[in-house]
């Protein structure tokens, strides 16, 4: 959720890559989509509390994402792999072109058109839309938007909605807002169409047999849960060479007892 990061709890994640040297780190909504957030459209208070603080410019966002992901690039070493997981963030930026919401918005309309565009000539988009006009895994706007903020680093991946991404045994490409036959996802939901797994999504660290949910790297008081009882926590995943898995929590900024 780069812009709504914690620093402590960025501080951390790093602080574990660095530890555990991991071959392949998986981060769930990087894009945090506060320029475009549809659930503030109509709270024009809030808007215009964002407009001033330069929350509101979808381009200055993406240009935020293709810095942390060139950091996350070089933390983990050349060996290092990022996967960037498919996530319900991302896709506020798909409602926001297919509302035309830009229309609105004069300093987002120059990206907006430019995303619209690479979208609708992909060449790949245009072929499976061909061949099956009822449903289309576009092209990723996000994707898009920073890959145009400057050449991403090659062990970066942008996985897509549909990927697998299996290691011993643990489905690692499912954020897991997407429950059974278009339900909204649960962790039981994720047992069920997944299995074995380790996901994101809900902000709050969770085990189900098999089925892990990590928490967040958000500060764990944003305005839509202020005054409210509340299970997120900072939490990353670790799988161990073998297969076991761990959930570790992060407490103000420490995850790692002190001699």
């Amino acid at each position: 959720h780069v812009g709504d990061t914690d620093p402590k709890a960025r501080q951390a994640n790093y602080e574990m890559i660095s530890f555990f040297k991991p071959k392949r780190v998986i981060v769930h909504d990087l894009f945090n989509g506060h320029s475009i957030n549809p659930h503030e459209r109509e709270d024009k208070v809030r808007r215009a509390l964002a407009y001033q603080a330069g929350r509101l410019d979808i381009e200055k966002e993406l240009k935020e994402c293709y810095q942390e992901i060139c950091e996350l690039s070089k933390a983990g070493g050349k060996n290092n792999e990022v996967q960037i997981v498919a996530s319900n963030h991302n896709r506020f930026t798909n409602r926001y072109l297919e509302k035309g919401a830009y229309m609105d918005e004069p300093w987002n309309a120059d990206i907006a058109s430019y995303l619209t565009s690479a979208i609708l000539n992909d060449p790949e988009t245009i072929k499976k839309n061909i061949q099956n006009p009822y449903y289309v895994d576009m092209k990723d706007p996000v994707e898009v938007g920073i890959r145009k903020m400057g050449k991403v680093p090659e062990n970066v991946r942008f996985l897509k909605l549909e990927d697998d991404l299996k290691v011993w045994g643990w489905q690692l490409a499912s954020h897991g807002d997407k429950g059974v036959s278009g339900a909204k996802g649960s962790q039981r939901s994720k047992e069920i169409s997944h299995g074995k797994g380790i996901f994101g999504h809900t902000h709050s660290p969770e085990i189900l047999r098999n089925t892990y949910t990590v928490g967040t790297s958000t500060y764990l008081n944003l305005p839509y849960t202020a005054g409210s009882g509340s299970k997120w926590l900072h939490a990353n995943a670790v799988v161990y060479y073998g297969g076991l898995a761990q959930l570790i929590p992060v407490i103000n900024g420490k995850w790692l007892k002190e001699d």
